[in-house]
């Protein structure tokens, strides 16, 4: 709720008027134009029965409807002087040559209907008063008919201004009279500001600049049945509660300071504040000029004489003089009848008798003393504790309810005394001190104490009557009792529930409360005019968007009704936000009005606040029904009031759009259905034709759904590549240094294996020739001995060569593994490099080829796949590739299998990892998936040892990854084998040092 409430303050009268109210002012607020957002001049002000206020201003119409002030502006540049109220609810209004009502419009929102303007014939002059008699309204100028030329008043009664009835108070010139039914009288001066006297005449008070009203010059007031005044000045409004209960003492009645102590007696009333002690005399307060300190507490004894603990020490306060007792800074004090004070100070409690000051123990910041009947010492300190001390007082104990759960309940209780009975309140409950049993015992049937308030900051009791507290944070200040009619009490109390309480006083009816406002004085015997009066709620305004208003809030034409003129309201989808705007019939400038409100019957009420409007974003379609409830100022809550809202569902999923988009559905499948039907038949008639060319195709789109898998998987970054790169080469480094010296050191005893082998054969052969010729020579027994070691020799001695040849390859493989294969590459077709390793494999092995009918694809003449590499190394891996195919293909036909022998070799461009690939594709033997992660380790074979060593994978392997490339290999064992080989397609080092190229020419 935007109630712009500039300055709640506590005001009292000015010292320049003779005020003669006893008991302070009446609470009221101003309204500046940064609030209202309109001119600072206002002429007239009225209200209505609704809880609407309608301004004369110099811009034009105002209305504050307690949610948000409202500007209509008159036609040109005439400025609005004066509003009147008919007996039909309708309100006039008058300016310069300007004349008038208020009316609703087509949307509920509020216009000026013009009777006469600038637009008619003449001129009307100044709008000096505008009133009701004999049923017609009657209209006062400053020229009254003599320039009307046409008939545009007729109807109307319009006289010439000739009063000469000024009246003055206090050489002041009275704007506006007012008298109300009890014989009151308000004047609204020029100069003295707002004043109301008695039906004597006597002054009771007057608000001005002075005591804070928004200007002195007050130009017109409205009272209403409620006993509130709205004033109308020429800096701004005013709001006034005439007949209240509530009123104010600060200091411009001599008191000054935060209110800490009240003490009424039978002199008259002092009261305690941060700087020092007043006396009540007459109208103002007086200072006791011997105490200027703070002044904490203050108590009678028996004989009715005043002590006042304070910041400079103890006194004794006889009327408008003081004694001082003691210097030290007193917080509290107990005055027994024998001339003993207990004081409560700082560092412990001290006796003080005959003059003698000692200290009793170190209970310290005592704040509460009590000396029951056995002479037990009660003692509550600043921080809750309750303390009672026997003997000489200087032990003492420490108490906490029974139920209390550790040490920390001992702290924030509550020591007070009521018709002798000892009671501790905390936030377990109400406890009294049970003298035979010597404890605390629980108040059952005082546990209202435990149902809200855990822990009251503030607790008076009256002397044999009734107990006053606030809750733990010194505020909504109640009376707390079982008997009958305090639950009026407490609702008259309301208003000020959310005032800190920090002391208060009660003679009568007469309650008197103090804190860091200053002084209040409530007449419990007053009940004000709007507490018997019942409280609505009404929707002011309906806005959609933020700028479409829906509703005004004005009804029945010129009638100014608040009644809603439909019974729903229903949205169309897509609206971005709904804002309902509500408040109440009544007015309040001392304890707000508060709402609350939900959107639907099944939500959880929204908390209670002064906001007074609600805001619905991005609103699902479907029904609502808002409701909205008002609490007014003395906690009674209002019936809710109801409005149905409903917000359209989109065309698109209303229920003939989903029947249309069913029936659409069907026709769809049933279509489709139709045609696939068709299509499969047709399929059918053409697939006897072209099973070979549907199969190769498939095979194709395998391949490339399994090449795009690929794309998939996240490449390592070239960092990374760089490490690998790195460490690969320092552990091959290491490696191949220990490895080519055991080469070197091997080979040439195997040389010499192999070598010495070979002759040993021939030898052995000439040996078996000798044998031969001198066979004739020998016995038969002789000769096949012989022959037969010569056999067995010539076979050792060839398995030695065999296996020799074969370690001479492995170790020609180790130094073929040893060499350097740095990587010089240069931008190239790798398409054909391609077809020239198919020209060098059917060069190779055409005979295998013819042989075994085998099909080769390569890529087509046309093919173009651009990429950095080294020509000769890459040509050698894939040549390496194709051998390979080659050998699986011709070990499937040796094992007898019906098949169509097929190389497919692809070159291609991976457009999601920016590398060329190259598939070497054959449908030989295939590889066991247990084997194949083993495939690129070096001297693993699935050859024989005679056919290969095993390091051509492993070196092939090697160069593509020098070239910062990999190999992937996937096979079906007895279906197919496929090598894919990658590399980018610029090679890192050559796009480093272009990049240092480029940056080298930038910087040059």
């Amino acid at each position: 709720m935007k109630r712009y409430l500039l300055c709640l303050v506590f005001l009292l009268l000015a010292g320049i008027g003779q005020i003669e109210a006893k008991d302070g002012i009446p609470f009221f607020v101003n309204y500046s134009p940064a609030v209202y957002h309109a001119h600072n001049r206002n002429f007239d002000i009225v209200s209505d029965d609704s809880g609407r206020v309608y301004v004369a201003n110099f811009e034009g119409v105002l209305y504050y409807d307690q949610t948000e002030w409202h500007t209509i502006h008159a036609p040109g540049v005439f400025r609005i002087t004066k509003l009147f109220k008919d007996n039909r609810g309708r309100i006039w209004v008058g300016g310069y040559n300007l004349f008038g009502y208020l009316t609703s419009g087509g949307n509920g929102e509020l216009e000026l209907q013009m009777v006469f303007s600038k637009n008619n014939k003449g001129f009307l002059g100044e709008v000096t008063d505008i009133g009701e008699k004999d049923g017609k309204i009657y209209v006062t100028t400053s020229l009254g008919d003599a320039d009307i030329q046409d008939d545009s008043m007729d109807g109307f009664i319009v006289n010439q201004d000739k009063s000469d009835d000024i009246r003055y108070y206090k050489e002041a010139l009275v704007n506006k009279r007012l008298t109300l039914e009890d014989g009151s009288v308000l004047l609204a001066t020029a100069g003295n500001g707002f004043v109301m006297l008695d039906k004597e005449g006597n002054e009771v008070y007057a608000l001005t600049e002075q005591n804070g009203l928004c200007n002195n010059n007050v130009n017109g007031i409205y009272a209403d049945s409620s006993g509130y005044v709205w004033g109308a000045t020429d800096n701004g409004l005013f709001l006034v509660n005439i007949h209240t209960a509530y009123t104010y003492f600060r200091s411009n009645e001599g008191l000054s300071g935060e209110v800490q102590s009240i003490c009424h007696t039978a002199d008259g009333l002092y009261v305690g504040t941060l700087q020092g002690l007043f006396y009540k005399e007459g109208d103002v307060f007086e200072p006791i000029r011997a105490i200027q300190h703070a002044c904490w507490q203050l108590q009678q004894d028996a004989a009715g004489n005043v002590y006042a603990s304070t910041a400079g020490g103890l006194y004794a306060v006889y009327g408008r003089q003081a004694r001082q007792i003691t210097d030290s800074h007193t917080l509290s004090a107990y005055v027994c009848g024998d001339g003993t004070y207990y004081t409560g100070e700082v560092d412990g409690v001290y006796q003080v008798r005959q003059g003698e000051r000692k200290q009793l123990n170190i209970i310290e910041k005592a704040t509460y003393f009590y000396v029951d009947d056995d002479k037990t010492l009660w003692v509550r300190n600043i921080y809750g504790q309750v303390f009672r001390c026997e003997g000489d007082y200087s032990g003492y104990v420490i108490l906490a309810p029974e139920n209390a759960k550790g040490e920390k309940d001992s702290f924030n209780n509550t020591l007070f005394v009521q018709n002798g009975i000892i009671f501790v309140l905390s936030h377990v409950g109400l406890f009294k001190w049970d003298k035979a049993g010597k404890k605390l015992v629980e108040v059952a049937d005082r546990s209202l104490w435990s149902s809200d308030i855990q822990y009251p900051q503030f607790v008076y009791p009256e002397p044999g009557r009734r107990v006053w507290g606030t809750n733990n944070d010194g505020k909504n200040l109640h009376i707390y009792t079982k008997k009958q009619g305090m639950e009026e009490i407490n609702a008259l109390l309301r208003p000020i529930h959310d005032l800190t309480i920090g002391t208060m006083e009660t003679d009568g009816d007469d309650v008197w409360l103090g804190g860091n406002f200053g002084l209040i004085h409530w007449n419990m015997a007053v009940k004000e005019p709007d507490y018997a009066k019942k409280s609505h709620v009404y929707i002011r305004r309906i806005v959609i968007d933020n700028d479409s208003v829906v509703w005004g809030g004005f009804d029945e034409g010129d009638r100014l009704g608040v009644t809603l003129p439909f019974k729903e309201l229903t949205f169309n989808s897509g609206i971005r936000d709904i804002k309902v705007y509500f408040s109440s019939d009544l007015f309040s400038v001392l304890g707000a009005t508060e709402y609350r409100y939900r959107l639907d019957a099944g939500d959880e009420w929204s908390d209670w606040s002064t906001e007074t409007s609600a805001r619905f974003a991005n609103p699902r379609s479907g029904r609502y029904t808002f409701q909205v409830m008002a609490r007014d100022r003395y906690g009674r809550t209002t019936e809710s009031l109801t409005l149905p809202l409903t917000v359209r569902y989109p065309v698109y999923v209303r229920w003939y759009s989903i029947v249309l988009y069913i029936v659409a559905l069907s026709l769809l499948i049933l279509f489709l259905i139709r045609w696939r039907m068709r299509r499969l038949l047709a399929e059918k008639m053409r697939l006897e034709h072209i099973v070979e060319e549907r199969t190769s195709q498939i095979r194709n789109q395998k391949d490339e759904i399994e090449e795009k898998s690929k794309k998939l998987e996240i490449a390592l970054d070239d960092l990374s590549k760089a490490q690998y790169q790195l460490i690969r080469q320092e552990k091959m480094a290491t490696v191949g240094t220990l490895t080519k010296g055991l080469v070197d050191r091997i080979l040439n005893p195997m040389n010499y294996v192999n070598n010495f082998s070979h002759m040993s054969i021939g030898l052995v052969k000439d040996i078996k020739d000798n044998l031969d010729d001198d066979q004739k020579n020998m016995t038969s027994d002789i000769y096949e001995d012989s022959v037969d070691a010569l056999d067995m020799l010539n076979t050792n001695l060839k398995k030695i060569e065999e296996h020799g040849l074969n370690t001479t390859r492995i170790l020609k493989a180790m130094e073929e593994m040893l060499k350097d294969r740095s990587v010089n590459p240069t931008l190239i077709n790798l398409a054909s490099i391609c077809r020239k390793n198919i020209e060098m494999l059917h060069a190779y092995y055409a005979e295998d080829i013819a042989e075994c009918h085998i099909r080769i694809e390569s890529p087509d003449k046309e093919a173009m796949v651009v990429a950095e590499v080294d020509a000769e190394q890459f040509s050698k891996v894939v040549m390496s590739m194709l051998a390979n195919s080659m050998y699986a293909l011709r070990k499937k036909r040796q094992q007898g299998k019906a098949f169509e022998p097929l190389i497919r070799l692809r070159v291609f461009i991976d457009a999601d990892s920016s590398q060329a690939k190259v598939s070497i594709y054959d449908n030989g033997v295939g590889i066991e998936s247990s084997i194949i992660d083993k495939v690129f380790d070096p001297f693993f074979t699935t050859k024989t040892t005679a056919e290969a060593v095993g390091v051509g994978m492993y070196l092939s392997r090697e160069i593509i990854l020098n070239h910062g490339g990999d190999i992937t290999i996937q096979s079906v064992k007895n279906e197919y084998t496929e090598f894919v080989i990658s590399v980018p397609v610029h090679h890192p080092e050559n796009g480093k040092k272009n990049d240092a190229d480029e940056k080298g020419e930038e910087n040059n």
